[in-house]
């Protein structure tokens, strides 16, 4: 029988978007979702929370991700897509090669108190990295006051 899990490991690595670790004092702001089992993940207190749709990227294309409501703070970009898909993740015009590279379900959070917003722009990159031919979708989430 495996050992079992250490309930403190999880207080000591989880940090608030202050860095202030999730205690009993400080939770996790997740609520319950629903009667299908899904939850919902909180922004910062008072902050309201948007999607677009889902954006396709084809095999080897390059998508520009949609405008960037006014009042957004930060952003959320994931990889989406099926087993076997990356992405490169750039400011639009970016040089090949430069940004953030994620695989499926990676995602990096852009923006926050010093952060600068810029309009992005997202590649497949999948044949390249994973080589796997096939299209992904990336999923966005905005934070705003």
């Amino acid at each position: 029988m495996p050992a079992p899990l250490n309930p403190n490991l999880w207080a000591s690595v989880l940090h608030d978007e202050d860095g202030v670790p999730i205690s009993a004092s400080n939770p996790l702001p997740v609520t319950g979702g629903g009667g299908g089992g899904a939850i919902s993940v909180k922004g910062s207190p008072g902050a309201t929370i948007t999607t677009d749709d889902d954006v396709v990227v084809n095999i080897g294309a390059t998508a520009t991700l949609g405008v960037i409501p006014a009042g957004t703070r930060r952003f959320t970009v994931q990889n989406t897509g099926p087993a076997g898909t990356w992405v490169r993740v750039r400011e639009v015009g970016g040089s090949p090669g430069a940004g953030q590279l994620f695989p499926r379900l990676g995602q990096y959070t852009y923006g926050g108190a010093d952060g600068a917003i810029a309009q992005l722009e997202v590649e497949d990159v999948s044949l390249a990295v994973g080589l796997v031919a096939v299209a992904t979708t990336i999923a966005v989430q905005y934070e705003g006051d």
